[in-house]
């Protein structure tokens, strides 16, 4: 028997789990013996064999009642054969029997985090990182839920930790170059994501965090080619039937479709290169949001727009529209031209008050949305300013946030409802200012030329690089930023003194 189990220890160690299976069940067919009944199980386990582990691992576990490390197995056993509320009772007994257990515990942090629960997660992951200092995944992990409680500081932190660990770990450098982004330190996240991408020269990834680092920066060229990484992903939205990809050579007598991949925001700002390239002799047609199409065939340079689904006929060539610039060498700040470049179609200028167009918050599925939207009960503040209209151009939530402030009679909703950009642009060309965070109807508002105060978080987007308060994309706007992060009532107390002003000199 011992000759048995030492064979099967031996084949085990080599990896050949189906060899030793015979031995182990030898020496329980002879004895009975619960050692070859647990090494039974954690082949069976390596195999695929998951009912068969859990019957063997659950034998050796009742025979072996004081063993932590079948307990271990047995919770292994169990998660391979799907039941995830008896492995963690299983990690749990393992744990209890021996506190010093870091792979026990490691699955029980897993386990919670899978489940939702992150404190308890946090709190086991943090047990193992002090049992074993080396444990790369303990402190990666626990780098992803400081990160996904917007703590940066922290998740860098722990993510530099787990890339000192272990050096040849890309994904650790990927995250700590994300955390560092996020914290505002662009040059770091530069740095770090260079070598996450030296240690895995194909990780999409890689390059996509360092384009936005590099764009961070305010580099251009170099971050939109890293960027451009995100065609081998990107789904094609329409059929391209005989067109081929534009990668940059003239364009003259070309119909040339250029579609919006991302973010109703990005499609605004970027429809502004459409006009450099019919300067170049291309017909250019937009593809983009439903709610973008009469919008976009009111920009300057597009011949023809259409919603997704709706592929227009005879086109040539097709490029995403965030490729534009880099396709057109346009790749220097000194390059973007911050005009106006969209027409409202039917402006709905009024007279008399003083009316103020408002957005307080983005979509909250957005990543950054809890950085960049401004609570409501410390927006409001702007509404004290007398002798002002203020218009919701709100999407989210708008109209129920603020019906105290429309009962009161300082603010209105639109009536009807806009019903997409170009209703809202028409409104915006009809308005003396907005007042937006960073989202799509901040970029509607630069794109016309009307005037437009954005408030911006401590760490902005790459787009709003360093800390002034103008920017090249759009001569009519205006930015406001946190000095602190979070501190969004020190922003409004700010544009309530500048709008006091601006509505005195009217």
């Amino acid at each position: 028997m011992t000759n048995d189990l030492s064979e099967a220890r031996r084949l085990m160690s080599a990896g050949r789990w189906r060899d030793a299976m015979e031995p182990c069940r030898r020496a329980a067919d002879e004895t009975g013996d619960p050692e070859a009944l647990h090494l039974l199980g954690i082949a069976c386990e390596k195999l695929g064999l998951s009912t068969e582990a859990v019957l063997f691992q659950t034998e050796a576990a009742k025979l072996l009642p004081e063993r932590a490390d079948v307990h271990f197995a047995l919770g292994n056993a169990h998660r391979a054969a799907g039941d995830a509320a008896s492995a963690m009772e299983a990690w749990r007994t393992a744990a209890s029997l021996d506190p010093t257990h870091a792979d026990a515990l490691f699955n029980l942090a897993v386990a919670h985090a899978a489940e939702g629960d992150l404190s308890l997660a946090e709190g086991f992951y943090k047990r193992v990182a002090a049992l074993a200092p080396t444990h790369r995944r303990a402190h990666y992990n626990l780098g992803n839920i400081a990160f996904r409680g917007h703590d940066f500081a922290q998740a860098t932190a722990y993510f530099r930790r787990a890339a000192e660990v272990a050096p040849d770990f890309p994904d650790a450098r990927i995250n700590l170059g994300l955390a560092q982004l996020r914290s505002g330190d662009f040059t770091g996240a530069v740095k770090t994501l260079r070598h996450a991408v030296a240690l895995q020269p194909d990780n999409i990834l890689a390059h996509l965090n360092l384009g936005q680092a590099l764009l961070s920066t305010g580099d251009l060229e170099a971050g939109w080619r890293e960027t451009e990484w995100r065609r081998k992903i990107m789904p094609i939205r329409f059929e391209p039937g005989d067109a081929v990809p534009w990668r940059g050579e003239p364009v003259a007598g070309k119909r040339l479709l250029i579609y919006a991949e991302q973010g109703h925001g990005d499609a605004i700002q970027f429809l502004r290169y459409a006009r450099a390239l019919e300067d170049a002799g291309a017909e250019v047609v937009a593809l983009t949001h439903p709610g973008l199409v009469g919008l976009a065939s009111q920009a300057a340079g597009v011949a023809d727009a259409a919603p997704f689904g709706q592929t227009p006929a005879g086109i040539d060539a097709h490029a995403p529209l965030m490729s534009v610039p880099l396709l057109l060498g346009l790749t220097d700040r000194d390059d973007i031209d911050g005009a106006p470049y969209i027409t409202p179609a039917a402006p709905r200028r009024t007279g008399g008050a003083f009316r103020v167009g408002v957005v307080w918050a983005g979509n909250p599925n957005h990543q950054l949305d809890q950085a960049r939207s401004v609570p409501f009960d410390v927006f409001r503040r702007l509404f004290a300013a007398p002798g002002i209209t203020f218009v919701s151009l709100q999407v989210v939530d708008g109209a129920s946030a603020a019906d105290e402030e429309t009962a009161a009679g300082r603010f209105t909703v639109p009536e009807p409802p806009l019903a997409d950009y170009m209703a809202t642009a028409d409104l915006i060309a009809g308005l003396d200012l907005v007042i937006s965070v960073d989202t799509s109807v901040a970029h509607l508002a630069g794109a016309i030329g009307a005037p437009c105060w954005m408030l911006l978080p401590a760490v902005a987007d790459w787009r709003w690089w360093g800390d002034g308060t103008d920017t090249p994309w759009y001569d009519s706007m205006r930015l406001y930023r946190q000095r602190t992060a979070g501190d969004w009532p020190s922003v409004i107390d700010t544009v309530l003194a500048d709008l006091l002003r601006l509505r005195r000199g009217r």
